[in-house]
C-alpha cells in the first residue's frame, strides 16, 4: 500500500511538471545579428524643414484623389487577394493552437445479430441480439519540451507577417493609385498642350499661305509649314491615345471596368512642403514590408526550434470510457461504465533520417529568411536615400524647365511677329515652335516626376515624416 501511495505521489509530481512545461512558450534559439552599420539619420536628408504631416496624402492628394483611393481599397482585386491570405494565416494560427489542447471524441455504435439454428427435433429457432456501444476518448499530447508551443508561435509570427503584407498592400495601392492619378493628369495636360500647339501651327500656316499667295515667300515655306502642322496633328492623336490608356490603367487599378471614363485633376500639386531635416533612420521600422520580413524570420526561428524538439520523446495522456448494453434504456445507469487511463511515451528511433533532415531544412530556411530580411532593409535604405536625393535634383529641374518654357514661349511669339513682318525667315519660327513644345512637354513631365517622387518617398518611409510611435531594433529580433 505504501508503494502504491508513493507511485501516486510520483505521478502527481510528474503531471505538475509536465503541465507547467506545456504552458511555457518556446523561446527562439538564437538572436539574429544582421551586422548592418545603420546611421541615425538618412545621409540625403539635408533640405530645409517644415512642419510635420498628420497624413502623408495631405501633401499631394486632392479630395477627388482621396475618393478614388478609398474606392480602390474596397474593389482592387490584388488587395482582396492579400486580405484572403491574411484570413488563411489566421486560420492556420487556430489550427496550430489546437494541437496544444486536448482532443475529445465520442462514438456510438449499434449492431443487431440474428442467427438461426435447428434443434435435435428438427425444429428451427432464431436468436436476435442487439448491442449498443457508447464510448468517449480524450487524448492530450503534453508539450513537455515546447515543440507545440514553438509551432504555435511560428504560426502567430506568420499571421503577423500576413497582416503586415496587407498593410503594405494598402500602402502600396494608395501610392500606385496616386501615381496613376498624376499620370492621368499629366496625360490630360499633354493632350491640352498638343491641341494648343495644333492651333498655333495652324495660325502660322495661315500666315505662310497668305504670304505665298501674295508672292512674298516661296513654296518651300509652305511645304515646311504643312509638314510642321501634320506632325503636330500626329502628336495630338498620340496624346489622345495615351490619355485614354492612362484612364483605363487607373480604372483597372481602382477595380472598375476599363471604359476610359475617369477624369482627373486639371493641375498637379506643384507646391509641396519641404522635407524635414534629420529624418531618423528608425522610421523604416514602421514599413510593413520590413515588419513582415522580421516576422517571417522569427517564424523560421520557431520552426527550427520545433524541428529540433521533435527529436525528443513525446508524452501523451489518453482517457477512454464507454458502456456496452443490449438495450438503449440501460445507458441511464453508469454502473457498467468502463474507463481506462493511460500515458504513452514515444521516442523516435529510426525514421530514415527524416527528422534530422527536417532540422537541416528549417535551419536553411532560417538562414534564407535572415538574408531576405537584410536584403529588405538594404533595399529600404536605398529607396529612401534615392528619393531624398531626387527631391533636390527634381526641384532644380522644375525651376530650370519652367524658365526654359517661358523663354521658348517668348521666342516663339517674337519669331512669329518677325516672320509676319518679313524680318526673320520661316526656319526661325519653326524652330521656336518646336523648342517651346519640347520645353513645355518636358516641364509637365518633370512636374509629374517630382510629385511621384514625393509619393515614393512616403512609401519608402512607410508613411508621413513624423517618428514612429514605438521603438524598433533594426539589428536584432525580439525574443
Amino acid at each position: 500500500m505504501q508503494g502504491y501511495s508513493r507511485h501516486i505521489k510520483m505521478m502527481t509530481a510528474l503531471t505538475l511538471v509536465v503541465l507547467s512545461a506545456a504552458c511555457t512558450p518556446a523561446k527562439v534559439d538564437r538572436d539574429a545579428d544582421l551586422g548592418l552599420a545603420v546611421p541615425d539619420q538618412f545621409a540625403a536628408s539635408q533640405t530645409s524643414g517644415n512642419d510635420l504631416y498628420e497624413n502623408w496624402l495631405e501633401d499631394v492628394a486632392s479630395p477627388q484623389l482621396r475618393a478614388v483611393i478609398d474606392e480602390a481599397m474596397t474593389l482592387n482585386p490584388d488587395l482582396l487577394a492579400t486580405a484572403a491570405r491574411l484570413n488563411q494565416a489566421q486560420a492556420q494560427l487556430t489550427i496550430a493552437g489546437a494541437a496544444r489542447l486536448p482532443t475529445l471524441d465520442a462514438a456510438f455504435d449499434f449492431n443487431r445479430l440474428q442467427s438461426r439454428f435447428t434443434g435435435p427435433t428438427g425444429a428451427t429457432a432464431s436468436v436476435r441480439q442487439s448491442n449498443f456501444n457508447l464510448s468517449g476518448r480524450l487524448n492530450w499530447e503534453l508539450d513537455v519540451w515546447g515543440r507545440l508551443a514553438a509551432q504555435d508561435a511560428a504560426a502567430y509570427s506568420d499571421s503577423v507577417a500576413a497582416e503586415a503584407d496587407l498593410v503594405n498592400a494598402r500602402l502600396s495601392l494608395a501610392g500606385q493609385v496616386a501615381q496613376s492619378w498624376f499620370a492621368l493628369t499629366t496625360a490630360q495636360q499633354q493632350l491640352d498642350l498638343a491641341q494648343t500647339r495644333v492651333g498655333s501651327f495652324e495660325r502660322s500656316n495661315a500666315i505662310v499661305r497668305s504670304r505665298y499667295a501674295r508672292g512674298i515667300t516661296t513654296a518651300l515655306d509652305v511645304y515646311l509649314s504643312e509638314s510642321n502642322l501634320a506632325s503636330a496633328r500626329s502628336l495630338l492623336t498620340r496624346r489622345q491615345n495615351e490619355f485614354e490608356q492612362a484612364q483605363r490603367a487607373l480604372e483597372v487599378l481602382v477595380g472598375r471596368y476599363p471604359q476610359a471614363a475617369l477624369e482627373a485633376d486639371e493641375h498637379l500639386p506643384e507646391f509641396m512642403d519641404a522635407v524635414p531635416t534629420g529624418l531618423p533612420s528608425e522610421l523604416l521600422g514602421r514599413r510593413p514590408d520590413v515588419q513582415a520580413a522580421q516576422a517571417r524570420l522569427i517564424s523560421a526561428d520557431y520552426r527550427y526550434a520545433a524541428a529540433r524538439r521533435a527529436l525528443l520523446p513525446q508524452l501523451s495522456l489518453t482517457v477512454t470510457a464507454g458502456n456496452r448494453t443490449e438495450t438503449f434504456r440501460q445507458f441511464r445507469s453508469l454502473s457498467d461504465l468502463v474507463y481506462n487511463l493511460a500515458t504513452n511515451i514515444s521516442q523516435p528511433i529510426f525514421r530514415g533520417g527524416q527528422l534530422r533532415a527536417t532540422v537541416r531544412l528549417e535551419d536553411a530556411r532560417r538562414d534564407e529568411r535572415l538574408a531576405n530580411y537584410a536584403g529588405v532593409l538594404l533595399g529600404a535604405f536605398e529607396e529612401v536615400e534615392n528619393t531624398l536625393a531626387a527631391e533636390v535634383y527634381l526641384a532644380e529641374q522644375v525651376t530650370h524647365l519652367r524658365d526654359a518654357a517661358q523663354q521658348a514661349q517668348a521666342a516663339e511669339t517674337l519669331a512669329e511677329q518677325q516672320y509676319a513682318r518679313g524680318i526673320s525667315p520661316l526656319l526661325n519660327l519653326l524652330d521656336a515652335q518646336r523648342r517651346y513644345l519640347d520645353a513645355q512637354s518636358q516641364y509637365l513631365d518633370v512636374l509629374r516626376a517630382r510629385v511621384n517622387n514625393r509619393v515614393q518617398l512616403h512609401l519608402a518611409l512607410g508613411g508621413p515624416f513624423e517618428a514612429a510611435d514605438t521603438p524598433f531594433e533594426l539589428n536584432g529580433l525580439a525574443q
